[in-house]
C-alpha cells in the first residue's frame, strides 16, 4: 500500500452463535486500528445468523460475507484466508469481544518481517481472569500454559516442543500461510491453529 502500512484482515467464523455475533463485530469495527477488513463465514449454520448479518450491514458495519459447506473450522479458516486481501490474517471467536488496540498490538509486531504469526492474551468470560497467556505445545497437540515465560524459551528448543498460539486470539502473515498452504483440514475442530503453529516453526 502507498502508506505502507500493513492490512489486517480480521476472520470471524461463526456456526449457529447468531446471539454473539453483534458483539464480536462491532468489537472489530470499532478498532483503532484503520486498515482493517472483516470477514465473516457462516456455516452451515441453521439459526438466524443471515437475519442477524442482514441487520449488521444495515446498520453500517461493513464486511464481507463467505460460506463454508461443512461443519470444518479449518474448512471456514481457509474459506476465510481465501476471501481476505491483507498482509495478516486475524481469527478472533465469534463469541468473543476485542480490545479496541487488539488489531493494532497484533499488527505492531509483523514491523518485523521474520515475523510469521503473533498472538496475545485472552480473557475468560469473566473479562476480568485470563483464560490464557502463553502456550507450549508438544508434537501430540499437548497444551501447558504458563503465566510469565521468558521469552527466550518460547523459542523451539527441539523439534517436539513448539510456541503455540490460542484460536480465538491468533494472527498469521499471509506469505507464511501460503508457504504452509493454509489450515490443514483434516483437523474439523481442535488443533487447527496448533498444527499451523507446528508446520510454521517447521518452515523457519
Amino acid at each position: 500500500m502507498g502508506s505502507g502500512i500493513l492490512k489486517a484482515s480480521v476472520v470471524i467464523n461463526t456456526y449457529n452463535r447468531a446471539e454473539y455475533l453483534t458483539n464480536a463485530m462491532v468489537s472489530i469495527a470499532a478498532q483503532s486500528y484503520r486498515e482493517v477488513e472483516l470477514i465473516v463465514v457462516d456455516g452451515p449454520s441453521t439459526d438466524n445468523t443471515d437475519e442477524v448479518l442482514d441487520v449488521i450491514e444495515r446498520n453500517g458495519i461493513s464486511f464481507k460475507r463467505a460460506k463454508c459447506r461443512n461443519r470444518n473450522l479449518s474448512e471456514s479458516r481457509n474459506v476465510g484466508i481465501a476471501e481476505s486481501t491483507g498482509d495478516v490474517v486475524l481469527f478472533i471467536d465469534d463469541d468473543a469481544v476485542a480490545h479496541r488496540e487488539w488489531v493494532g498490538r497484533l499488527m505492531a509486531t509483523y514491523a518485523n518481517p521474520s515475523v510469521g504469526a503473533a498472538g496475545g492474551f485472552t480473557f475468560d468470560h469473566t473479562g476480568v481472569s485470563f483464560q490464557c497467556r502463553y502456550t507450549v505445545c508438544d508434537k501430540f497437540g499437548n497444551a501447558r500454559y504458563f503465566n510469565t515465560l521468558d521469552p527466550g524459551s518460547m523459542l523451539a528448543s527441539s523439534d517436539f516442543f513448539f510456541p503455540s498460539l490460542l484460536g480465538t486470539n491468533c494472527s498469521f502473515s499471509r506469505r507464511a500461510l501460503e508457504r504452509i498452504g493454509g489450515f490443514d483440514e483434516i483437523f474439523e475442530y481442535m488443533l487447527d491453529e496448533t498444527d499451523v503453529c507446528a508446520r510454521m516453526v517447521e518452515d523457519s
